[in-house]
C-alpha cells in the first residue's frame, strides 16, 4: 500500500475539462427526446423554446457552480459542495441516488443506446436478438454489447487518467464535429414549404395523444404540468454537465479552468441543440418529428438530409456520441464513491486509489453496478423518473452559495457566481416551479424518485451507526445486500410505473359510453341470432325489451360530466336506441294492419320457438296445422288478387312476413324430418303443401309490389320505388344534414356548373375548342387491352400514394399499405358496379370472355387510365382501404355507419386532389371533372326520383347526356341505385359528404390551425360519426344533450 499514489494527478487542462462537460451531456438524447417534446407541446415554437429554456437553466446553474468549484477544487464535486454547506445528510442522499440510480442507470442506459445504434450496422447487435432465457428475464445482443463497452472504458480509466482523457477529448470534439456537420448539411437540405408548414402553430400548446394528431389544448394550470413534463428529457438530454466537478482534484488550475469549463460547455451544447432542433423542423413535417419510428427523429431527419444512406451515418453519429458520452460518465461518476468512502461513509476499500492514481475499485463498482443494471432491463424505466430529484438536488447546490457565503464569508472564492444573487436565485426559482408543477400534475415523474432517495436515510443511520472496521471487513457481505435493497426499491418503482402507464393506455380509445355500447350490440347479436324470424311478435316484443333496457341505463349517465367524445357517443347511441325503437313500433303497426292476411301465422310461430329448444312436437297436429295453413292461404291468394288497398309500405311488409314464416318452417321441417319418427310419418306432405303454398304468397306479393305506383317497370328494366319528401326531410335530419332536397339539389347544380366551366377550359387545352365530350370521347378511347388494367392499377396506385406522401397530406400505416390486395369482378357484379369499387379488396371493373363485344368495349371505355387515375386515391389509400383500415383499429366499439362519412371521406380526396393539382394533363383534368360532375348528377337523379318527379330511365338517360357515361354503365349505376341495399341518400353522401370535409378543412387548416397530418389523422381516429360531430370534436365546440344539426356548411 506505501507504493500506492495518496492523491489524484492533475492532468486535465481547459480544454480536456470543457470537453468532459460536453461529452457528457451530448448523448442520444438530442437524436430523440424531441418527439416526446412535440407531442407534449404540439407546436414547432414550443418544441425550440423548451430547448432554450433547458440550455438556460443549465447555463445558470453552470455560471452558479464555478463558485463552489473555486472554493472547493477537489475531487467530489456536488457531493463535496452539499457535505460543505449541509452537512453529511444531504451529501450522503445525493451520493446514495447518484450511485444507485442517477450515474449508473445513465451508463447502462447510453450504452445499450450505443448497441442499439450499432445494430443498424451489424445486426447480429439489435435487441430483438436474444441469446438467453432466464426465467423472467432474458438477455439480447445489446444488453451484452452495452456491458462489453462498460468493462472496456472501465478497464481504460483504470489505466490512469491520461488515458480517459484522451478518449474523452477525442471522440467529443468528434462528436462536436459531426453535429455541426449534420447541422450544415441540414441547413442546406432544409425545405421552405416544410419550415412554413411547421411554424403555422406557432407557440400554440397542446398535446397529440398517443399518436393522435388532434391537437388538444390543455386547460388552466395543466399548461404547467405540460411544460414540466415537456421538459424532462430535454433536461436529461442537457444532464450531467456537472460531471466536470467529480474529477476537480485532476484538472489544472481548477480554480479557473472548472468554471470557465462549465460555462464554455454547457454554452457550446446548448447551441448545438436549439440548432439540431431548428434543423429538424426545416427538414421533416412536424407531425414527423412527433411520431418518429421509436422515437428517433435524428434518423427520420438523417434519411432527408442524406437519403438513403442517412441512417448508417446517423447510427455512426450516434455510436461516436454515445462511446463518448460514456467514457466521460465513467471516468467522473466513480469519484464520487471514492469520495463518500474517504469520508467514512461508503466501503472503505473504494477510498484508495491505484498505482496509476485513479480510484480502481470504486470505477469496478460501478461497472459493476452498471452491468447489472443492463441486466435487469429496468434503467431506463428509472432513469425517467429521477430528474426531479436531479433538480432537487441542484437547487440544494445552489441555495449553498447563499448559505456559504453568509455561514462562511473567509474562504477564498477565486471566482464569484455571476450576476449573484439574481442569476442563481433565477435558477433555484425557476426549477423549484418546474418541481412543483411535476410535483402537482405529473407525479408519475416524482415519486419514484422520491422513494429512492428517501431509502437512502435509513442507509444513512446504519452506516453512521456501524464500525469502520465492520464495513471495511465486510465489505462483500454489505454490498451484497445494498444491492438487494437498491433492486427491490427499484423494480417497486419500475412495476408501479408501468402499471400506470398501461392503465392510462387502456382509455386511449374507449369513453364511458363504450361500456353500454360493447355489450349492446354483443347483446342484439345474441337475441337476433336466437329470435332469427323476421317479423315475429316474438323477436319484436324481445328487440324493443332490449332497446328500451339500454336507453334507461343511458338516461342514468350524467350528461353534464361527459368529456366531448363521451357526449358524441351518447347522443350517437342515443339516436341508435331511438330509431331501432321507432322502427320497431313502424314494424308493430304495419303487421297489426296486415293481421287479416296472415291468420295462420301464430301456430307456424309456435311451432318454431317450441323447435328451438328441441321440444317435442305434436306431429298429427303439427301436419293438420300446415295443411290448414296451405288452405288458408289459397283463400287469401284469391282475396288479394282484387285488392288494390294496400300501399306499397305494406306490400312489402307482407313480403317480408312470408319469407320470415317460410324460414320458421324449414327451420322446423329441417330439425324434425328424418330424426323424429312421428313426425317423419305425419309431416312431410303437409309441408310440401304448405312449403309450395307460402312461395306462391311470396310471389303474389312481389307482384303486387312491382304493380304498385312507382314500381313498374318504365321500360329501363330497373324498379324501385321513391321514398317521398317527407322521408327525405326525415332521413336527412337524422343523418345531421341541415339542409333540404330541394337546397341539396340546388347545391349539385351550382357544383356542376364550375365542373362545366372547368371541363371547358380542358377541352380547350387539349386542343378541342368548348367540345367537352368531344374531350371525354377522346379519354375513353385511351383504354388499355384486355388483361393489362391491373398493371394500370398498379401503376395509378403508386403515383397517388407517392404524392399523398410527398405532401405529407396524412399518416399512411405501412401495414395499410402491404395488405390491400385485387380481385376481378365478375360479369355479374359488373351489371351493377361497372367501375372499380374498393376497401382492403379492390375489386376490378373489366371486361371477361363471357361478355359481349359491345359490354366488352363500354367496360374498356368506362374504365380507361384518366378516368381511374381520378378516383385510384378514393377506393385504396386515403379513401375506403385506409378507412377500413383505420376503424378497425381506433374506437371500433363506434358502428355509426352513415354514408356521407363513409364515401363523403373518399370523395374529399378526389376534390383535395384535384385543389392540389394532381392532374397533370388536361386529359386526367377532365377524367377528375367526369367523376365530379358524376357525384353532382347523382344528387340531382336519385333525389328527383325519391321525390316523385323521375323515373329510372329518365336518370339513366341524364347520366349518358349531362355527364357522359357509356349506356351500359349509366344503368348500373342506376339499378345500384334504386334496386340494390343502398339507402335512399347513398348518393347523395358522396358529394355532400365531400363538401362537408372540405369546409371544415377550411375552418381547421386553411386557417392554419391544424396541419393536413393533424387534420386526416384525427378524422380517421375518431372512427364513423356524422361530419358535423367530428367538427365539434376538433374545433372544441360545446356539445348539448339536446344537439341538433344546425351547421350550413355550403359556400361557393
Amino acid at each position: 500500500m506505501s507504493d500506492q499514489p495518496k492523491s489524484f494527478r492533475r492532468s486535465f487542462g481547459l480544454l480536456d475539462a470543457t470537453m468532459v462537460v460536453a461529452g457528457s451531456m451530448i448523448g442520444s438524447g438530442i437524436f430523440i427526446v424531441s418527439a416526446d417534446i412535440t407531442r407534449n407541446t404540439g407546436s414547432a415554437g414550443w418544441l425550440v423554446l423548451i430547448w432554450a429554456i433547458t440550455g438556460l437553466l443549465t447555463l445558470t446553474a453552470a455560471l452558479s457552480y464555478g463558485e463552489l468549484s473555486g472554493m472547493f477544487p477537489k475531487a467530489g464535486g456536488q457531493y463535496v459542495y452539499l457535505k460543505e454547506a449541509f452537512g453529511p445528510l444531504p451529501a450522503f442522499l445525493f451520493g446514495w441516488s447518484f450511485l444507485t440510480i442517477i450515474q449508473a442507470g445513465s451508463i447502462a442506459a447510453v450504452g445499450v443506446a450505443f448497441a442499439k445504434f450499432s445494430a443498424y450496422i451489424f445486426p447480429a447487435l439489435s435487441e430483438k436478438n436474444v441469446v438467453a432465457h432466464l426465467g423472467i428475464t432474458s438477455i439480447s445482443s445489446a444488453q451484452l454489447t452495452a456491458i462489453l463497452l462498460i468493462v472496456f472504458l472501465t478497464f481504460i480509466n483504470t489505466r490512469g487518467v491520461r488515458e480517459g482523457k484522451v478518449i474523452q477529448t477525442v471522440f467529443t470534439l468528434t462528436k462536436i464535429a459531426a453535429l455541426i456537420g449534420l447541422i450544415v448539411f441540414g441547413g442546406m437540405a432544409a425545405s421552405q414549404p416544410t419550415w412554413n408548414a411547421n411554424w403555422q402553430s406557432g407557440f400554440s400548446l397542446g398535446k397529440l395523444e398517443g399518436g393522435h394528431s388532434q391537437l388538444l389544448p390543455y386547460a388552466g394550470f395543466t399548461v404547467m404540468g405540460a411544460i414540466a413534463g415537456s421538459m424532462v428529457g430535454s433536461l436529461f438530454s442537457s444532464d450531467s454537465w456537472n460531471n466536470v466537478t467529480f474529477i476537480a482534484g485532476e484538472i489544472k488550475r481548477p480554480e479557473r479552468n472548472i468554471g470557465l469549463s462549465l460555462f464554455l460547455g454547457t454554452l457550446m451544447v446548448t447551441t448545438i441543440y436549439v440548432l439540431t432542433n431548428l434543423v429538424y423542423l426545416g427538414v421533416m413535417p412536424l407531425q414527423e418529428i412527433a411520431f418518429a419510428e421509436n422515437d428517433r427523429v435524428g434518423v427520420a431527419a438523417s434519411r432527408y438530409i442524406f437519403g438513403a444512406k442517412g441512417t448508417v451515418i446517423i447510427a455512426v453519429l450516434l455510436m461516436v456520441s454515445t462511446f463518448g458520452c460514456n467514457n466521460g460518465l465513467i471516468l467522473s461518476g466513480a469519484r464520487v464513491c471514492y469520495c463518500m468512502a474517504k469520508d467514512g461513509l461508503f466501503f472503505r476499500q473504494l477510498g484508495s486509489l491505484n498505482k496509476n492514481a485513479v480510484p480502481g475499485k470504486a470505477l469496478w463498482l460501478q461497472c459493476i453496478w452498471a452491468s447489472l443494471l443492463c441486466l435487469s432491463g429496468r434503467y431506463g424505466q428509472l432513469l425517467e423518473y429521477v430528474i426531479f430529484v436531479v433538480l432537487l438536488f441542484y437547487i440544494l447546490t445552489i441555495a449553498g452559495i447563499f448559505r456559504l457565503r453568509r455561514q462562511r464569508p473567509d474562504i477564498p472564492r477565486p471566482y464569484k457566481a455571476f450576476g449573484y444573487p439574481w442569476l442563481p436565485l433565477l435558477y433555484i426559482v425557476s426549477a423549484a416551479i418546474i418541481c412543483l408543477a411535476l410535483l402537482v400534475y405529473k407525479p408519475l415523474y416524482t415519486w419514484p424518485g422520491l422513494a429512492i432517495v428517501l431509502l437512502g436515510i435509513p442507509v444513512y443511520a446504519w452506516y453512521r451507526k456501524a464500525r469502520p472496521q465492520q464495513v471495511a471487513a465486510s465489505g462483500s457481505g454489505q454490498l451484497i445486500k445494498l444491492l438487494v435493497m437498491i433492486t427491490v426499491s427499484g423494480g417497486i418503482s419500475v412495476h408501479s410505473t408501468a402499471q400506470q402507464k398501461t392503465t392510462n393506455a387502456l382509455y386511449e380509445q374507449t369513453s364511458e359510453i363504450n361500456n353500454l355500447m360493447v355489450p349492446y350490440y354483443a347483446d342484439k347479436g345474441s337475441l337476433e341470432r336466437f329470435y332469427f324470424i323476421e317479423n315475429s311478435p316474438e323477436r319484436r316484443e324481445r328487440l324493443q325489451q332490449l332497446y328500451s333496457g339500454y336507453r334507461q341505463q343511458l338516461q342514468e349517465i350524467d350528461f353534464e360530466a361527459l368529456p366531448a367524445g363521451s357526449r358524441v357517443d351518447y347522443i350517437l347511441f342515443r339516436r341508435e336506441l331511438q330509431e331501432q325503437l321507432r322502427l320497431l313500433e313502424t314494424e308493430a303497426q304495419q303487421c297489426h294492419q296486415l293481421d287479416a292476411w296472415f291468420p295462420f301465422a301464430a301456430d307456424i310461430y309456435s311451432i318454431e320457438k317450441a323447435r328451438r329448444r328441441g321440444g317435442k312436437p305434436d306431429a298429427a297436429g303439427v301436419a293438420a296445422t300446415y295443411h290448414q295453413a296451405a288452405l288458408l292461404i289459397r283463400e287469401k291468394e284469391k282475396q288479394l288478387e282484387g285488392n288494390h288497398t294496400l300501399d306499397i309500405h305494406l306490400l312489402r311488409r307482407a313480403a317480408g312476413i312470408t319469407r320470415g314464416l317460410h324460414t320458421a318452417l324449414e327451420s322446423v321441417h329441417t330439425f324434425y324430418n328424418g330424426y323424429d319418427p312421428q313426425y317423419s310419418w305425419w309431416a312431410p306432405g303437409p309441408y310440401r303443401e304448405l312449403d309450395t303454398a307460402l312461395k306462391r304468397y311470396a310471389a303474389l306479393w312481389a307482384k303486387k309490389i312491382s304493380a304498385a305506383p312507382g314500381g313498374k317497370d318504365d321500360g329501363s328494366g330497373i324498379t324501385g320505388h321513391p321514398i317521398g319528401r317527407e322521408e327525405l326531410v326525415r332521413q336527412l335530419q337524422y343523418e345531421m344534414v341541415p339542409y333540404s332536397p330541394e337546397e341539396l339539389i340546388d347545391i349539385a347544380n351550382k357544383e356542376f356548373a364550375y365542373c362545366d366551366a372547368e371541363m371547358l377550359k380542358a377541352a380547350t387545352d387539349m386542343g378541342l375548342g368548348k367540345d367537352w365530350k368531344q374531350a371525354l370521347e377522346k379519354i375513353k378511347n385511351s383504354y388499355v387491352p384486355a388483361g393489362e388494367q391491373p398493371q394500370v392499377i398498379m401503376k395509378l396506385y403508386h403515383e397517388s400514394v407517392n404524392f399523398l406522401k410527398a405532401h405529407d397530406l396524412l399518416t399512411i400505416p405501412p401495414m395499410a399499405e402491404e395488405t390491400w390486395r385485387m380481385i376481378m369482378m365478375t360479369p355479374e357484379r359488373q351489371l351493377v358496379n361497372p367501375f372499380f369499387t374498393g376497401g382492403e379488396e379492390l375489386s376490378i371493373s373489366y371486361p371477361t370472355d363471357s361478355m359481349s363485344e359491345a359490354d366488352k368495349l363500354m367496360s374498356m371505355r368506362g374504365n380507361n387510365p384518366h378516368l381511374s387515375r381520378a378516383t385510384v386515391h378514393h377506393e385504396l389509400i386515403a379513401g375506403h382501404g385506409l378507412q377500413q383500415f383505420m376503424t378497425s383499429r381506433y374506437k371500433t366499439y363506434r358502428h355509426f355507419e352513415t354514408p356521407f362519412w363513409i364515401e363523403g371521406w373518399a370523395l374529399y380526396w378526389e376534390m383535395l386532389l384535384w385543389d392540389m393539382k394532381f392532374a397533370r394533363s388536361p386529359e386526367d383534368r377532365v377524367g377528375m371533372l367526369f367523376w365530379r360532375m358524376h357525384r353532382c348528377a347523382r344528387i340531382i337523379f336519385s333525389l328527383n326520383y325519391h321525390l316523385g318527379k323521375w323515373t329510372p330511365q329518365q336518370c339513366v338517360d341524364f347520366l349518358v347526356n349531362r355527364v357522359g357515361h357509356e349506356r351500359a354503365n349509366a344503368e348500373g349505376e342506376v339499378r345500384r341505385s334504386f334496386a340494390g341495399d343502398y339507402s335512399p341518400l347513398y348518393q347523395v353522401a358522396y358529394m355532400i359528404g365531400g363538401l362537408q370535409f372540405m369546409a371544415l378543412k377550411q375552418e381547421l387548416v386553411d386557417s392554419g390551425k391544424m396541419t393536413y397530418r393533424q387534420f386526416h389523422d384525427a378524422i380517421l381516429k375518431e372512427n364513423m360519426l356524422p361530419v358535423e360531430l367530428i367538427r365539434a370534436l376538433l374545433t372544441g365546440k360545446t356539445i348539448t344533450k339536446d344537439f341538433k344539426t344546425s351547421w350550413r356548411f355550403y359556400q361557393r
